[in-house]
């Protein structure tokens, strides 16, 4: 935990974890802590530093940090005072979080033993894909890493296959794609059943990754689903076996709630892209293009943006030499 000081006031404060290792030693923790903290790149450098804990690698740290910022700092362990007491601050709000995380990581550490996954699943990905009648289509990616959401690293898709399938198949490939880039989670939850978890199974297998997959999906009576009724349970199914939990588990919910960002996060680019797929059809209408044609035209060319993109030959082709004429010289 680091708190930010000015005129004696805690101003702001972040956090970060460690991740569990046997080879834990405080010295090293906090030489790594704060050589990440202070880099060249550093805005402002306090002039003092306060620590929770003695430690024997006070003065290197600091000629350490001379010769990466060209500032001298001082870092000192306060044992009376006010100072003392703003550690003490420090230390109990990381005791806190401990506490928290350790409450959520043993929820991952029992979904890691009942799925059988080979790792505890502390970084998740988690796909979603939305769609009216083909209209709008469009796919999504939260990602939950160390107990809460990162938003930095949600991805959207803008899908150009109709069926859901499809559509599914796209954003996993063009996420293995990038894996060179933003490496792989521990574990993907896809939302769908047995069919989207062997299609990404499959899709792995052909990069060469080795990740964990599961899929949630809700039970199906008289060959539908009522998600909207509430009366079909969640099931979970994984490369081994199907999973029917109770609704009171916390393994269960923990996936529910992965799953339910994801669906709000897919609809809500959906709704978007179709407004603003309403607006094109909207505009091509009132240039004397009807609605037949442009469905031809997004059936063929798949967006909006690639029919603005394509040439006028191509144009001429699906539809006709006047249609291309109005689209490309209006």
């Amino acid at each position: 935990v680091k708190l930010f000081m000015r005129d004696g006031k805690i101003v702001s404060s972040t956090y970060n974890y460690f991740r569990h290792t046997h080879l834990f030693e405080k010295g090293e923790a906090y030489r790594q802590a704060i050589l990440e903290f202070y880099t060249q790149d550093t805005p402002s450098i306090a002039r003092e530093l306060l620590v929770a804990h003695e430690i024997e690698e006070l003065k290197d740290l600091e000629e350490t940090i001379v010769e990466k910022t060209n500032k001298k700092i001082k870092i000192t362990y306060p044992k009376i005072g006010q100072k003392k007491r703003l550690v003490e601050l420090a230390l109990s709000n990381a005791t806190e979080l401990l506490r928290e995380k350790k409450t959520n990581t043993i929820v991952e550490q029992q979904i890691a033993d009942l799925f059988d996954l080979t790792s505890i699943p502390y970084r998740s990905e988690i796909f979603d894909n939305s769609h009216m009648m083909g209209v709008a289509n469009v796919g999504g990616m939260v990602v939950w890493n160390e107990n809460s959401w990162d938003k930095n690293s949600y991805r959207r898709y803008s899908l150009s296959h109709t069926d859901e399938y499809s559509q599914m198949r796209e954003i996993l490939s063009r996420r293995v794609e990038d894996f060179k880039n933003n490496p792989p989670p521990d574990l993907w939850i896809l939302d769908g059943g047995k069919a989207n978890l062997n299609l990404a199974l499959q899709i792995l297998k052909n990069a060469n990754v080795n990740l964990d997959v599961i899929a949630i999906s809700k039970e199906k009576l008289d060959a539908k689903a009522y998600r909207a009724k509430g009366s079909a349970k969640d099931l979970i199914y994984t490369n081994k076996e199907l999973f029917e939990l109770k609704s009171s588990d916390k393994r269960l919910q923990w996936i529910q709630h992965k799953r339910d960002e994801a669906h709000r996060y897919a609809i809500t680019y959906h709704q978007n892209k179709k407004r603003k797929d309403d607006t094109q059809v909207s505009l091509l209408n009132k240039k004397g293009i009807g609605k037949a044609t442009v469905k031809k035209l997004i059936d063929y060319f798949g967006t909006f943006e690639a029919i603005e993109q394509a040439s006028f030959s191509d144009i001429e082709k699906v539809t006709n030499k006047k249609i291309a004429s109005i689209i490309k010289h209006n």
